[in-house]
């Protein structure tokens, strides 16, 4: 689960600014209750103030408290950070010590400040358990401890010493991008089928026989066949019974794209440099009658191609780690799907559309347990739908778009949407690499529709 993690989180680090390890050290002392964002606003002025730990010992109160209280409990902070210094002052010449045993003796510094300032200052390992990692680790079933302290000596045994540092970055990370607390989003994770709570399985206690670095049960466990396994709580039948594995046809692309890009993903490719980033996600699900895909209508009253079919997506935001986290999020927002319910299954080729400049990252999912759609923002989406694969590569339902500016490409009509221009193609490319799509007549033509055609043409 670590080395997953470790490929999703390759760049994970401290998230505090600092230039030395008192820099630091006051700084993890101020990031309780608030985040890394905020502190990382204050510290610059508190240094350039007070540079050193004498003349942190030696400063106004009420000064400090002004420059401290952006970050919340500031009276009790500047408190911590006087006697702090006071503390490195008298004891140790100003000078931040490098062992456990003499940080843990500096006002309010426990074991978990101290590892952040050992790991990431000094370079000794340590492991920083702070709410991310207490949640995280008792998710993946690792230890069931809450004391922060027998949860550091837990985790510190399952580890090599060598991993401890980077493994706390990786979980916080992970905690605090993707397995939330309230609504974790196991659609994005990529630990989610190794993880014994994954999709919102009830927490299980690992058997004392399994490997913790194996757990869920290896297929020699013997409490593999076991249902349910005498050390785990009871899953509903309704919830075992309802969640739909991946299709065979997801595994053929992920396969295809790695022996080389179909045409299209290498015509489109974006070209070097700067442009904006976008996301959508091809969501696939099980149906009544057969295979799913959501797709959207646009709002006929939107500026930028309105009434198009979509699928949903837009622009990346700040907080988006993740080509994946983006899509999600917009399907979330326009048409109400719980992200935490979606398997992500891979991130395709970026396609650039030289129109808005935008690099479109298409992620392909699936939808275990699907729900309803709606158009949750009705601003931009007129409607939304789950259609059928099957009528999608039905040979009666596609023909090629053609329009008087010499455009051409594949298109569909289901369920009352026209689905052409980057929606169409992208369906079609991914359905031919899938082989589910059988041959249809590409001279078989029909002229985009006047109403779509329009705003196009404009740009």
């Amino acid at each position: 689960m670590l080395r997953l993690l470790e490929e999703r989180y390759p760049y994970a680090h401290c998230e505090l600014d600092f230039q030395s390890p008192l820099q630091l050290l006051v700084a993890t002392v101020l990031s309780a209750q608030t985040t890394d964002v905020m502190v990382n606003k204050v510290t610059p002025t508190l240094f350039a103030r007070w540079p050193d730990a004498t003349a942190l010992a030696g400063a106004n109160r009420e000064e400090m408290e002004v420059v401290l209280k952006p970050t919340g409990f500031f009276r009790a902070k500047t408190e911590s950070v006087l006697r702090l210094s006071a503390d490195l002052v008298e004891r140790f010449d100003g000078v931040v010590p490098g062992r456990l045993k003499d940080l843990v003796t500096l006002h309010g510094v426990g074991r978990k400040t101290a590892n952040v300032v050992l790991g990431n200052a000094f370079g000794v390992p340590g492991l920083t358990v702070d709410t991310h990692f207490g949640r995280l680790v008792r998710r993946f079933g690792w230890t069931q401890e809450t004391d922060p302290v027998k949860v550091e000596a837990a985790v510190a045994a399952l580890l090599p010493r060598k991993d401890w540092t980077q493994a706390s970055h990786v979980l916080i990370f992970h905690g605090r991008r993707t397995c939330h607390a309230k609504r974790p989003a196991c659609g994005a994770c990529p630990v989610a089928r190794l993880c014994p709570t994954g999709w919102g399985r009830p927490t299980r206690s690992r058997p004392a026989h399994c490997s913790p670095m194996s757990w869920p049960p290896a297929r020699n466990c013997p409490t593999r066949h076991r249902d349910p396994c005498p050390t785990m709580s009871t899953v509903s039948a309704d919830h075992l019974a309802a969640p739909v594995p991946r299709p065979a046809w997801m595994a053929r692309v992920a396969g295809e794209l790695e022996q080389g890009h179909p045409d299209y993903f290498r015509t489109f490719a974006p070209p070097k440099g700067a442009h904006r980033r976008s996301a959508v996600l091809m969501l696939f699900g099980p149906g009544a009658d057969g295979e799913e895909v959501v797709l959207t209508e646009r709002s006929a009253h939107l500026r930028s191609h309105p009434g198009q079919v979509s699928f949903p997506g837009g622009s990346l935001e700040r907080g988006d780690v993740t080509a994946a986290d983006g899509a999600l999020r917009e399907a979330h927002e326009e048409v109400g799907i719980d992200p935490a319910g979606v398997d992500v299954a891979l991130q395709l080729p970026d396609i650039f559309l030289s129109p808005s400049q935008h690099a479109v990252t298409p992620v392909l999912a699936w939808w275990p347990i699907p729900g309803e759609v709606r158009a949750a923002d009705p601003i931009e989406v007129a409607r939304a739908a789950k259609v059928r694969v099957a009528e999608l590569v039905d040979p009666d339902r596609r023909f090629t778009v053609t329009h008087p500016s010499g455009y051409r490409g594949p298109g569909f009509e289901v369920e009352g949407l026209f689905v052409w221009g980057f929606t169409a193609m992208l369906l079609s490319t991914l359905l031919d690499v899938a082989g589910v799509a059988p041959p249809w007549d590409e001279s078989v033509e029909r002229e985009l529709p006047e109403r779509l055609g329009r705003p196009w043409s404009r740009g």
